[in-house]
């Protein structure tokens, strides 16, 4: 590990092989010759006015590298790197995580980006091995007959940990939008891309997903679009989780379109794959250390000094332990947010593509995502907001909210069931409720596509679906009027149903009742709230 440190310490001063870096570090104020056998033991340097800070700490079980200093563009944002490297147990191998955000103003704002220099020269040591040689590999070509085999046997592996990028030609021309060699360059160590080429391999990306058994959706990659697909794809619920650039976005990118996609990949990458509190790893480790300093200075106490010394640890690891606790709640909520805040742009952009004038009869406009048709409303957009920051909704109506956001291609809750669900504001379980409405918008959709009911209860938990009622509930006429509804002009019996609950208890008790309309193929949800037979 002590020479990888060193090329880090190498890196930051902008000497060795990472000379071409020295003016750059010299106008941040770096001088050239830290003080490295301060650093290495556990000092932290640091030049206030001009902004920078370094620091190192080691143990036989890890090293770390700390790097912060104030953006050259904009003197209210800092920079901040780090690097853990830990040994791999094969033959003094090391395995390395390196992360680089940007603050301004004290409230993290995470801009990560495509492989770092550093990491690209310590890649060209000569006893460096990568875990995953594929990570440094130059793009791959998928052709039309190859896109099926692609997409059963490596997008869906279990064993996949490696994210993949697809990028799109561009129709009529037949080539992308951005540099793929460069982008590939740009997201090495992070990410493995590939380019569809041919007639018809857009096409053929989508069909195979939807012959897998998943969403159509998820193969949309037409027309110079590039997307990004995490592992784990098959347990994914919405599409939207591998994340779609579509044509419009990259072209509003300008000249360095390549550049700024790259950053937007890593970044979404990023924000699944860096640990919590990876960037507060040295303040972490320098707080452990004090820690126990106190504790081996109250060895020394009296039994008196003790006494008040255990009080005051027990007050201080209180504090800490809160402290240690919104920190990291913090960190993922803003994780949450970020993650939404992309969601979002993704869903504005995709409207805004679906609203061109004259959208061209493109391969994209043919076979368009569902969700083209998204226009949030404020109401939606709340609900997302706060679902970012609780990682639940707020309430049934928030519930409602969101799958109308996210799938109002596929399904309709009719100003009744809005209303429903904002009269049951008292039920309790809401995140249930929701868990349920994102089943019905997804896989029962898919299923009840193949084969009716009967395919479709089976994607259900438990008891939680019921095509009908009781024979003594269908018999009432009361009944039948509470669950019969008006769309498009025409009543519809909604006698299928969600359940949760049977006491008599609008806040332990919720129905979700709802049909399929034969002539627009969506789900129509009719009551969203507390059961029917409660007066």
């Amino acid at each position: 590990m002590g020479e990888c440190v060193e090329h880090y310490l190498d890196w930051i001063e902008g000497v060795g092989r990472h000379f071409s870096l020295r003016p750059l570090r010299a106008s941040l104020g770096v001088p050239r010759g830290l003080d490295r056998d301060a650093l290495m033991a556990g000092r932290t340097l640091e030049a206030w006015e001009h902004g920078w800070k370094v620091a190192v700490r080691t143990s036989p079980e890890q090293a770390l590298v700390l790097f912060a200093h104030r953006d050259p563009k904009d003197g209210g944002a800092q920079f901040r790197t780090v690097a853990r490297l830990r040994p791999s147990g094969k033959e003094g191998g090391v395995f390395l995580e390196h992360g680089t955000c940007r603050t301004y103003d004290s409230a993290p704002d995470v801009h990560l980006f495509g492989s770092p220099t550093v990491v690209r020269k310590i890649l060209d040591l000569p006893q460096v091995r990568p875990r995953e040689p594929e990570l440094l590999e130059p793009p791959l070509e998928l052709h039309d007959d190859e896109v099926e085999d692609f997409v059963t046997r490596i997008l869906f592996s279990e064993d996949r940990r490696r994210p993949y990028v697809l990028v799109s030609p561009k129709n009529g021309v037949d080539e992308p939008l951005v540099d793929v060699d460069r982008l590939a360059e740009a997201l090495e160590t992070q990410a493995i891309v590939v380019e569809l080429v041919g007639d018809r391999a857009t096409w053929n990306l989508a069909d195979a997903f939807e012959r897998a058994g998943l969403a159509r959706e998820f193969g949309h990659c037409f027309d110079g679009a590039v997307r990004v697909y995490h592992p784990n794809l098959r347990a994914s619920r919405n599409p939207r989780d591998h994340y779609l650039w579509l044509p419009n976005r990259i072209g509003s990118f300008g000249e360095r379109a390549t550049e700024r996609l790259a950053t937007e990949i890593a970044q979404v990458i990023a924000i699944r794959t860096i640990p919590a509190r990876f960037f507060s790893l040295v303040e972490d480790w320098d707080s452990s250390a004090r820690r126990v300093r106190v504790q081996a200075k109250s060895q020394e106490a009296t039994p008196a000094q003790e006494k008040k010394l255990a009080a005051l640890q027990e007050e201080v690891d209180a504090l800490r332990e809160e402290r240690e606790q919104c920190e990291r709640e913090r960190e993922e909520l803003e994780a949450e947010v970020k993650e939404l805040q992309l969601l979002l742009e993704l869903a504005e952009q995709e409207r805004d593509e679906a609203l061109q004038q004259g959208v061209p009869p493109t391969a994209w406009a043919q076979s368009p995502p569902a969700s083209t048709k998204l226009d949030l409303a404020p109401a939606q957009r709340e609900a997302l907001r706060f679902f970012a920051r609780h990682k639940a909704p707020r309430s049934l109506e928030d519930a409602v909210h969101i799958v109308q956001a996210l799938y109002g291609e596929r399904i309709v809750f009719l100003p009744s069931a809005l209303e429903s669900a904002r009269q049951a504001a008292s039920f309790q379980k809401p995140d249930k409720a929701f868990d349920l409405m994102l089943i019905l918008a997804e896989e029962y959709w898919h299923a009840y596509q193949r084969g009716g009911d009967a395919e479709g209860k089976k994607v259900f938990p438990g008891e939680t679906f019921a095509p009908r009622e009781s024979e003594t509930v269908e018999g009432r006429k009361e009944a039948r009027e509470r669950r019969t509804f008006v769309f498009q002009g025409r009543p519809m019996v909604m006698w299928k149903h969600l359940k949760i609950g049977f006491k008599d208890s609008v806040s332990e008790t919720w129905r979700l009742h709802f049909d399929t309309d034969r002539s627009t193929g969506k789900i129509v949800v009719g009551h969203c709230g507390k059961h029917l037979d409660f007066d």
